[in-house]
């Protein structure tokens, strides 16, 4: 689980980077460091999955997740664009920076319950 939720950390710290620091080519770097700590987010979730729900409905609930993963992945583009174009670009990294944020406190809260 710790691999899991410790790469939010590091990305939460890069996103912040990004948004203090507003030069081309340390932005660069730090947003290719960020695709490379998301890359491999959604592999370790799905081999997750057979820790925590039973075997008997396992591939049938991974479709499920994977179904909710690509609805998420049609709307969530369409809500940024519309956030963008009604309050501007500059609203978009405050977002990246919320949901970061609530994820590594929602992943530090289940490893302090373990």
């Amino acid at each position: 689980i710790l691999v899991l939720y410790s790469p939010y950390l590091i990305l939460y710290r890069l996103e912040i980077f990004i948004w203090a620091v507003p030069r081309l080519v340390p932005s660069a770097v730090a947003i290719s460091l960020v695709g490379l700590f998301l890359g491999p987010m959604f592999p370790i979730m799905m081999n997750q999955c057979g820790n925590f729900i039973p075997t008997h409905i396992l591939s049938g609930a991974i479709g499920w997740i994977v179904s909710f993963g690509m609805v998420g992945t049609a709307a969530v583009p369409l809500l940024t664009g519309i956030l963008a174009d009604a309050k501007g670009v500059v609203s978009l990294q405050p977002l990246l920076v919320d949901r970061l944020s609530f994820e590594s406190y929602r992943g530090l809260r289940f490893i302090a319950a373990d």
